[in-house]
């Protein structure tokens, strides 16, 4: 009976068991695939990153081709102001020309005039008079047979006066043919800008159409949800956005402890200095009084070289850096915050980058060119070490194609005139491409 009792309850334990289906072992073919169609999807997602920067590198270089095109125009206007100023004193020295030659004309007339008056031989020629005009008196002046030495200064004077006329009259027709092309290389400058500006504003509306076909395409590709990667991207995005913030706090926390160190350099320098100073003026005065005591002896001893006082070096000084100038050039520029941008413009209404730092520091008292790239030049070049408030700051791959300019204020800001499609404002240095260039006016 325990027998059949155990045996039955292997058999009921046995009933209630549950089935254990055979494990599911991949073949190395299938796992083979997997890995295939893995590394196919990651290839095609990392084509499609790699398009995404590629666009938005391509919207770097339109921005940047749109500033480069807005300092050409600029180039061009100053180009065509010049040719205006010479066809200006072109036009002034032909007219007095003319009027000398008109002058020169009278004179002749009246002298030929004179003799044949004078000279009862002459009378013959009267009927060529009526109505003469000196012109027509200078052509028939070589028949007659009393023509003076006057009459020969008279008409030498007369040629070189046409010769000048004629000359001058040469230049202002070039002149005007120089205002006429300048002026139309204006006109193409301006509007090879505006195409920049409209290439650069559709680059950014490409690129948001793009980066969103983009995006459903890497969901596709890694196989999840169009959501999902998007809020991937924003992340990546959000992220690459954080440190190039942190990026640039730690640039400008840098650049506040060099203007930081700078000013208690400056300000130990001046200590230093007004102490060697008062120990200087001790020392003299100590040099007085033992002179005046000696002079009261009979027989003065002469002060020996080392009681003489010793010249005090003055502190050096930042070259051309004026802090009076440099707050008034960045007063200037806050009033003209928020005025737009446009190409060309030097106010009062709207500013391009050069016109706005321009009249910044010719509210300065300071002149400076008109140029992004001549302003660079008119500048003392300095590091990014040693920035001070008023500073320029420039754009480029060289200096000669500099395409934009701003003023630095301080603790790593600057005021500048972006772009069309947005005003003067307050930017961090860094909040784009970092400055390439430094200039102290």
């Amino acid at each position: 009976m325990g027998v059949a009792l155990v045996v039955g309850l292997c058999v009921s334990l046995t009933a209630q068991a549950p089935a254990v289906a055979d494990p599911v072992i991949p073949s190395t073919g299938q796992i083979a695939q997997a890995r295939q169609a893995a590394a196919t999807k990651a290839q095609q997602a990392g084509a499609i990153k790699a398009e995404l920067a590629d666009a938005q590198a391509d919207l770097d270089r339109t921005q940047i081709a749109m500033a480069t095109a807005g300092q050409a125009y600029d180039a061009a206007l100053l180009k065509l102001d010049a040719a205006r100023a010479t066809l200006r004193k072109a036009q002034a020295a032909n007219r007095a020309a003319q009027a000398e030659v008109a002058t020169a004309q009278r004179a002749v007339g009246a002298l030929v005039r004179s003799q044949v008056q004078g000279d009862a031989g002459l009378l013959q020629w009267a009927s060529l008079l009526n109505g003469a005009t000196p012109q027509d008196l200078i052509d028939q002046a070589s028949v007659f047979n009393t023509v003076s030495a006057s009459l020969d200064g008279l008409k030498r004077k007369l040629v070189k006066a046409q010769q000048v006329a004629a000359a001058r009259q040469q230049a202002a027709t070039t002149a005007e043919a120089a205002v006429q092309q300048a002026a139309k290389e204006a006109a193409d400058s301006k509007a090879a800008a505006e195409r920049a500006a409209d290439l650069a504003q559709q680059t950014v509306s490409d690129y948001a159409s793009r980066r969103d076909q983009l995006l459903v395409e890497l969901a596709r590709a890694e196989q999840v949800t169009v959501s999902l990667v998007r809020q991937r991207q924003a992340g990546l995005e959000a992220l690459a956005r954080a440190r190039a913030e942190a990026k640039r706090r730690a640039a400008e926390a840098a650049m506040k402890r060099r203007e930081a160190a700078r000013r208690a350099a400056e300000a130990r320098a001046a200590a230093a200095a007004r102490a060697r100073a008062a120990a200087a003026a001790e020392r003299a005065r100590k040099a007085r009084a033992a002179a005046r005591s000696h002079a009261s002896r009979p027989s003065p001893s002469r002060p020996s070289h080392s009681s003489a006082p010793r010249r005090v070096a003055a502190p050096i000084a930042h070259h051309g850096y004026s802090r009076s100038a440099a707050q008034h050039a960045i007063a200037f520029a806050r009033s003209q915050i928020g005025k737009p941008y446009v190409f060309g413009a030097t106010g009062p209404g709207s500013y391009d980058c050069s016109g706005l730092t321009m009249r910044a520091w010719e509210a300065a008292g300071r002149g400076i060119p008109r140029l992004a790239a001549s302003q660079y030049f008119a500048t003392q070049h300095i590091s990014s070490g040693d920035l001070r408030p008023g500073d320029l700051l420039f754009w480029g791959s060289s200096p000669s194609s500099i395409y934009h300019v701003a003023l630095y204020i301080g603790n790593g800001k600057m005021i500048q005139a972006p772009r069309p499609g947005r005003s003067v404002e307050v930017q961090s240095v860094y909040y784009w491409i970092s400055p390439s260039y430094f200039g102290r006016v």
